[in-house]
């Protein structure tokens, strides 16, 4: 038996103290016998297979390479991120803002196709023949004339309903309260009102052509008075038309429009509103007003309404075309500064307030602004609507010699003659012979 090893003898009986010296004395020789050459070998080449290799210590510029890369690739993810989140953001607002705008449109479409809180004026609306006027046109004019608030709007309810391409040619009497569905259906198929034709007189004054008018179904008389007193035009002629000092109604004349409502053959649709008549009237008169003319009146230095004014007196006074441009040469004799006769003196001025302002409980209505035997120079207003000729003889005074001194002149009526003199004495005389004004 091994020496070495711990021997049992279940026949000896040790202490306890014995026990632990052997135990002592066994571990201390284990110790001893130990040694290297105890461990089996190893291979070391499978040792080395199976670990994981040992990394080596990076560099210093390595290590601050790699923590630039680090940095970079953080603050790349943090720009990604905050990217995605911005453009997150926008498509929420743009989705929002489109939300809103077809929202906005469709509550626009509603009310301005069902004409909610709309006027309900009267207005005129043509479509000419001989012009190809679609959808497009039809909207944009109806626009223009109030009839709708939004021409594109109108443009998609015709393209929804089918309505393109079917609009009648001719006029018809329209309201900004209809709405959209009866706006087509009476363009489309309402039977056009019927056209006439008038011929307004030279001379005639607006209460004159406010009967015409009346008389041939054109409209009514107090639609074209409120036409002529109310009603707003863009020309500017009218615009120059002067006002008094705090802006009264054009400087006392009893109608601003008196004498731009050029006498002419016009064919009227019949029922048409006051407005439609007279920007008819208006837009002839412009045409007429030629450049030439213009020029003419500038080089005078008159204004556009001082023409006006001396071609309705001409008109009121000359009993023939012939005699226009003598009266036109008489008026402006008298005009001149040191001519001696500072007032006109003429009975169509003074009769031109009778006919308006009629007399009320027998006293006669006067009007200085218009008055040529009280006032001086040019009334305030024209007294009727003079035709073209006797604009051009306001501007083509007679150059004839026996005219140059000429300052009086009297008309027969009944004969259409009318007598021109020098002076006070020959112009009494011609009056008392001829009976004509107070001695008639």
């Amino acid at each position: 038996m091994d020496e070495n090893k711990l021997n049992l003898n279940t026949d000896e009986v040790l202490s306890a103290e014995e026990l632990t010296a052997r135990r002592n004395e066994k571990v201390q020789n284990f110790k001893v016998d130990f040694s290297l050459d105890d461990i089996p070998d190893v291979d070391t080449s499978v040792v080395q297979e199976n670990s994981a290799p040992v990394p080596e210590e990076p560099s210093a510029n390595e290590a601050q390479e790699e923590e630039v890369q680090h940095q970079h690739t953080v603050t790349k993810k943090k720009k990604k991120s905050a990217a995605g989140c911005l453009k997150r953001i926008l498509y929420g607002l743009f989705i929002l803002v489109v939300s809103g705008v077809l929202a906005a449109f469709m509550i626009f479409f509603l009310l301005d196709s069902l004409a909610i809180n709309r006027d309900q004026k009267v207005v005129d609306f043509e479509i000419p023949s001989g012009e190809n006027w679609g959808t497009e046109r039809i909207a944009s004019e109806l626009e223009a004339k109030g009839l709708i608030d939004n021409a594109f709007c109108f443009r998609v309810y015709s393209k929804l309903t089918k309505a393109d391409g079917k609009w009648q040619v001719g006029a018809f009497t329209l309201s900004p309260d209809m709405g959209y569905s009866v706006l087509v259906e009476t363009l489309q198929t309402m039977t056009p009102r019927e056209t006439v034709t008038v011929t307004i007189p030279e001379g005639y004054t607006v209460e004159e052509i406010a009967k015409l008018m009346e008389e041939n179904g054109v409209c009514d008389t107090e639609s074209f008075y409120n036409a002529v007193i109310y009603g707003q035009y863009d020309y500017d002629f009218i615009r120059d038309i002067p006002t008094t000092a705090d802006g009264a109604q054009y400087a006392g004349r009893i109608y601003r429009l008196e004498g731009y409502l050029f006498p002419d053959t016009y064919e009227f649709y019949m029922g048409s509103s006051g407005e439609t008549v007279i920007g008819r009237l208006l837009e002839n008169f412009d045409i007429k007003l030629t450049s030439e003319i213009r020029s003419q009146i500038a080089d005078r230095g008159w204004t556009i309404d001082e023409a006006i004014i001396i071609a309705s007196l001409i008109e009121g006074e000359a009993a023939s075309k012939e005699d226009m441009e003598k009266v036109s040469k008489v008026l402006q004799n008298r005009m001149e500064p040191d001519s001696g006769y500072p007032k006109l003196e003429l009975c169509s001025t003074r009769d031109y307030v009778k006919a308006i302002l009629p007399s009320v409980g027998g006293i006669e209505v006067t009007s200085i602004a218009y008055n040529t035997y009280e006032r001086e120079g040019l009334p305030v207003g024209a007294i009727n609507n003079p035709g073209l000729q006797a604009l051009t003889a306001a501007l083509n005074p007679s150059t004839a010699e026996d005219m140059e001194k000429c300052y009086f002149f009297a008309t027969d009526y009944n004969t259409g003659i009318t007598y021109f003199s020098q002076t006070f004495a020959q112009h009494e005389k011609i009056c008392r012979k001829y009976k004509i004004g107070m001695y008639g």
